[in-house]
């Protein structure tokens, strides 16, 4: 009886092993710059810095930058989509929390903003996970 729970324990070892061994990539995810632009102005865009980077166009843009002035500071977002008519989107902050958000972007990160139709800043979303396609 000892000899049969060894050799059974002695398969299931070796079967958690074997599948242990698998390796798997995980999600990835590519996702190019999308811009929404409503009638009145306002809108939101959003893509993925690595997608856009890699892209193959040259038309798709998705920037992120902050200005300071004599203790002033600024924070932007840009989009332009590589659509068959490319639309471009801009906001601007000084909003402390969305500059914040603004300067924590990387070349990997995932961004989303929203622009009212005065170009001002409604949010801005910075995402960094594993499954954005870096920059290559």
């Amino acid at each position: 009886m000892t000899m049969k729970k060894s050799a059974i324990s002695a398969i299931v070892l070796g079967a958690t092993l074997l599948a242990g061994g698998v390796a798997l990539a995980g999600l990835k995810l590519s996702l190019p710059v999308t811009v929404i632009r409503n009638a009145d102005g306002s809108g939101t865009a959003s893509g993925a810095m690595g997608a856009v980077r890699n892209s193959a166009d040259g038309t798709e843009v998705l920037t992120c930058a902050t200005t300071t002035v004599a203790g002033s500071v600024t924070g932007s977002c840009s989009a332009i989509n590589a659509a068959p008519i490319p639309v471009n989107l801009t906001c601007t902050t000084t909003d402390s929390e969305m500059v914040a958000a603004i300067r924590s972007v990387t070349t990997d990160s995932f961004v989303k903003f929203l622009s009212d139709n005065t170009g001002k800043c409604i949010s801005i979303t910075v995402e960094n996970a594993s499954y954005y396609e870096p920059k290559k």
